[in-house]
């Protein structure tokens, strides 16, 4: 789908394209993006985790899970309406494989052989989590959310400005 709405856009003049996304989909835009780049397209794709591991590690606690301290703080900054911190808990899952060998979206650490998404390491969340919780939520808060969001904001304009300026408007950089 992601293939056919870039192909799309580009039938109609667009010719740079930014795939923004969080830390499920990585496994699937690190293929798409090599595919177009391929077939001539410029198609980067960021998972805001990676943008701001420092700002993560300066901000919370424990790294970047499921529902947990970083994602439900920035629902309280981007969407409070939406979050209910009456029923915030702290849950962990039970892993297939030690954590100490996987790599969480905002860790930095290198030293781990795998990233949480080359593999396999989660129990089913039917099987593993009552909440749906991976991390602790109950020590979120709205200033959190919005450090972390205003630091993911700033740098997307930083890297969309580096774009622009390399390769300006109606200018289509030369892939192919």
């Amino acid at each position: 789908m992601i293939k056919d709405i870039i192909r799309g856009a580009a039938l109609v003049g667009y010719n740079k394209f930014i795939l923004f996304f969080g830390h499920g989909q990585a496994f699937m835009t690190n293929y798409t993006v090599q595919e177009l780049g391929l077939e001539g397209y410029f198609v980067v794709s960021i998972m805001f985790q990676n943008m701001v591991k420092d700002v993560h590690n300066q901000t919370f606690q424990t790294p970047f899970w499921h529902a947990d301290e970083a994602e439900t703080s920035v629902g309280l900054y981007t969407h409070p309406q939406y979050v209910d911190m009456s029923k915030a808990a702290k849950e962990t899952s039970s892993g297939m494989i030690d954590s100490r060998f996987i790599q969480s979206p905002s860790e930095a650490s290198m030293c781990k052989p795998c990233r949480f998404d080359e593999g396999t390491f989660s129990m089913p969340e039917y099987k593993d989590l009552k909440l749906g919780i991976i991390g602790d939520a109950t020590i979120a808060s709205r200033d959190k959310g919005e450090k972390y969001v205003q630091a993911v904001v700033e740098r997307t304009v930083e890297f969309i400005q580096e774009i622009k300026t390399k390769f300006p408007a109606g200018i289509k950089p030369p892939v192919k």
